[in-house]
C-alpha cells in the first residue's frame, strides 16, 4: 500500500518543505511504516495502521478515528478502524 499523505500545504510552506522535496519525504515515511509490517498478523491491520498514521499527518482538524476513517475510506472504514484501534 503506497503511503500518500494528505499534508496541510500551509504547514509545508511554514516548515520550508517544497513540492520537489515531497517525493523523498513520502518515500522515507513509507519505508519507516514498512518497518512495522511484521507486527501485524493480517495485511488489513497494516493498512489500518497506515491509514491512521496518514490521518495524524493530514490537515484534518480532528485527528480522532472517525474523521480519519471518513476522510480516507468513507463510512465503511469507520467501524474497522475503530476495531483496529481498540484491539
Amino acid at each position: 500500500m503506497p503511503f500518500i499523505p494528505d499534508f496541510n500545504p500551509d504547514l509545508l510552506k511554514l516548515v520550508g518543505i517544497s513540492e520537489t522535496m515531497l517525493p523523498s519525504i513520502i518515500s522515507t515515511l513509507h519505508d519507516y511504516l514498512l518497518n512495522y509490517k511484521d507486527c501485524f498478523n493480517h495485511i488489513k491491520q497494516f493498512e489500518h495502521f497506515c491509514i491512521y498514521f496518514k490521518g495524524l499527518m493530514s490537515y484534518l482538524d480532528r485527528k480522532s478515528i472517525e474523521p480519519i476513517a471518513l476522510h480516507f475510506g468513507g463510512p465503511a472504514l469507520v467501524q474497522p478502524l475503530q476495531l483496529f484501534m481498540t484491539r
